[in-house]
């Protein structure tokens, strides 16, 4: 009979395999309507997994990427997984450039872990679920508590370099307005980084959101990086995705067309296509991150 219990036992746990989860690395990202925005970002997970693998992290028994709108898997669902699973608790990294609304309001609101009625109002018209859990999460930093912004987007615009002495340098990112020091500090520290690590001459940076008024917002500086300079670089600072597509589809917009006519004559400007993914620095730095929380949690 002892016996008979004790087969019994063994076969529950080794029909719930995943008994033994305890901690999780949840990775949220944006995400976007379009596979292609998606796709290097849900490569994360498998390139997170191998690099915690490698480094003998074993406390992350459990790693996802999660999409806070547009796509799946979702943040709700995910954490639901989580629960699913026997996890204990769970390190969040939000995968973005610096801290914004996104990541200051929308993530804890939707992780349940703050509660901001104003935002919970618009995650509501949204239709973006809310994680039901009692699991301790705790959240760590965007993108820009590091250096990897700047090494990547100065590699990215030397990939784009023809002739820096010829060249003037322009990026461009979504920002925020809420917290529009920040990212002015950000993108002026990496401009100025790549200008010192390549020659470009750095002329500075506009703010585009996903680029609805892209030649509007690009034409000023645009004018004053052509006065004494034959081609312009133009970086996007974005997860994913390059500025090149975003200036071809605001063509499609007539009311862009005036400002695009009015850039400066005989310059060359030349647009990225690449965001900051793919690139195997974004994975090391989230395993660094991990490592750091389960070293001083």
């Amino acid at each position: 009979m002892k016996k008979f219990i004790f087969m019994c036992i063994m076969a529950l746990f080794a029909s719930t395999p995943f008994t033994l989860a305890q901690t999780a690395l949840v990775i949220i990202a944006h995400g976007a309507p379009d596979k292609q925005w998606n796709m290097p970002v849900l490569s994360l997970e498998d390139e997170v997994r191998n690099e915690l693998n490698q480094r003998g992290l074993k406390e992350f028994t459990y790693v996802r990427v999660a999409l806070m709108e547009f796509s799946q898997p979702s943040v709700a669902s995910v954490i639901a997984d989580c629960k699913r699973q026997n996890i204990k608790q769970i390190y969040v990294l939000p995968l973005f450039i610096a801290p914004s609304s996104h990541s200051e309001e929308d993530i804890p609101n939707v992780l349940n872990i703050k509660y901001n009625h104003e935002t919970r109002c618009s995650l509501k018209e949204e239709k973006t679920d809310i994680a039901d859990t009692d699991i301790h999460i705790t959240v760590g930093p965007t993108l820009s508590y590091s250096d990897v912004i700047e090494d990547i987007i100065s590699d990215r615009v030397k990939g784009m370099s023809k002739n820096p002495s010829c060249e003037s340098l322009v990026l461009m990112a979504h920002g925020d307005p809420d917290y529009r020091p920040f990212w002015e500090k950000l993108l002026k520290h990496t401009g100025e980084v790549a200008e010192k690590r390549i020659g470009v001459k750095f002329s500075g940076f506009a703010f585009i959101g996903m680029g609805q008024n892209f030649y509007h917002d690009f034409l000023p500086i645009a004018t004053e990086a052509a006065k004494d300079k034959k081609s312009i670089l133009v970086q996007g600072v974005y997860l994913s995705g390059g500025v090149k597509d975003i200036a071809t589809y605001a063509l499609k917009d007539k009311a862009q067309e005036q400002y695009a006519d009015s850039l400066p004559k005989g310059i060359s400007v030349v647009y990225d296509e690449q965001g900051l993914l793919p690139d195997s620095r974004i994975s090391k730095w989230i395993a660094d991150r991990a490592a750091e929380w389960v070293t001083n949690k």
